[in-house]
């Protein structure tokens, strides 16, 4: 039951990295069409037959929180390869992204 792929928290990949935007897509799809529980499922899509990307263990397993897409893989706040980098309007603390002070934003 829910026995869907997707990348682990602590564990980053990255769809854009070669170029497999397609792929991205169709995975998408058929990680959709795995979670229909009746026979609305297109049959077409219920295969992947895609590359995916290469899985690489975060620096930082805290910024990572896994997922299936580029948009869902670094907790809230990180952004970058391997959510290594803080994303807008937060400022690096001890390996930490912390938001920044309303008077900095």
């Amino acid at each position: 039951k829910d026995d869907i792929p997707t990348i682990r928290p602590g564990y980053w990949w990255s769809w854009a990295n070669r170029n497999f935007s397609d792929d991205e897509v169709r995975f998408v799809n058929f990680i959709t069409q795995l979670k229909i529980r009746n026979d609305s499922y297109h049959r077409n899509a219920v295969n992947f037959s895609g590359h995916l990307p290469i899985v690489y263990r975060c620096p930082l397993p805290d910024s990572c929180q896994g997922g299936v897409t580029n948009e869902e893989m670094c907790k809230e706040g990180y952004a970058g390869p391997l959510c290594s980098l803080c994303d807008r309007e937060y400022f690096s603390w001890f390996n930490t992204c912390q938001r920044c002070p309303p008077l900095w934003r």
